[in-house]
């Protein structure tokens, strides 16, 4: 039985569609899996009102200097603000291949599913990170207050 005939056999509840850009691997019925896997990188720059109404200048904010990595894992989003400095973004991702961004003051970063960014400053970068990407270290720190000072 070819893939069209099965999925004319299946219940419309047991298709799951998401929109282009943002598809994950699905597993169907009878154990078929669709293997299309995509990340998502956008870089813009948003005007000073935007980024006011977005609440990015409200985000925590880290001083980095030379070269770091980070992977961004299926399924997590990951978005980066710099606030000041100059650098370089590679990222890697199976369906986008390799490429590089310029970053400058303002240069918001956006990564939806599984990649690999390598960043680099020139000098030094602020970059200001959403507060709830920093949940768990914040969860560590009530865990050590609540048990230093008690409940």
């Amino acid at each position: 039985m070819n893939l069209c005939a099965l999925l004319l056999l299946l219940p419309v509840s047991s298709l799951a569609f998401a929109p282009i850009g943002h598809l994950n691997s699905h597993v169907l019925p009878h154990g078929l899996k669709t293997v299309l896997q995509m990340a998502d990188v956008s870089v813009t720059n948003p005007s000073s009102d935007d980024a006011a109404d977005m609440g990015i200048r409200d985000w925590p904010q880290q001083l980095k200097k030379g070269t770091w990595n980070e992977e961004a894992k299926e399924g997590q989003t990951l978005i980066r603000y710099i606030l000041d400095g100059t650098g370089v973004l590679d990222t890697e991702a199976d369906d986008l291949g390799q490429k590089s961004y310029k970053l400058t003051p303002g240069t918001l970063v956006e990564i939806t599913g599984q990649a690999s960014l390598d960043w680099k400053a020139k000098d030094e970068l602020i970059v200001l990170t959403p507060g709830f990407e920093e949940g768990g270290k914040f969860i560590g720190v009530l865990v050590v207050m609540l048990s230093t000072f008690g409940a």
